[in-house]
Order: structure tokens, then C-alpha cells, then sequence
């Protein structure tokens, strides 16, 4: 990925399993209140919600982070 930012963290697994729990319920909610935006009607209802994290950056980038640290999680476990 050209011009990427890399950050790096160093959390407690407490701090880790928080913020894991905390941007899945706001991912969660986002995405449920803009499923039925006008820019998405037309989105089949199986891929609504990729299609919303898609079209903002900042979900994209929550997802991501998500993802890392799920990976960073199990590792732990």
C-alpha cells in the first residue's frame, strides 16, 4: 500500500479485549444505522454491510484494526 501508516501499540490484554469489544459495538451500530441510507438501498441485502464499511474510510480502518486485534488477542490466549 503506497503512502501506509503503520502504528504499533502496546496494550494490556484487558486494555486489548476493551477496545476489541468496544470498536465491534461501534462498528456493529454504524453499520445497522446506515444500512438503509439511500446510497445503499439498491445494495443487495447480503452485502449491505461490507459495502458500508467500504464506502467510509474510517469503518475501513476500524475493521482493520478489529482484525488485528483479534489476531493479537488469540495470540495471547
Amino acid at each position: 500500500m503506497k503512502n501506509a501508516i503503520s502504528i504499533q501499540m502496546t496494550l494490556t490484554p484487558k486494555q486489548a479485549e476493551a477496545l476489541l469489544v468496544r470498536l465491534r459495538e461501534r462498528l456493529s451500530r454504524t453499520v445497522q444505522e446506515r444500512m438503509f441510507d439511500d446510497e445503499f438501498r439498491l445494495v443487495p441485502k447480503e452485502s449491505r454491510g461490507e459495502a458500508v464499511v467500504k464506502a467510509s474510510p474510517a469503518l475501513t480502518a476500524e475493521n482493520k484494526t478489529i482484525v488485528a486485534l483479534r489476531v493479537a488477542v488469540a495470540k495471547q490466549a
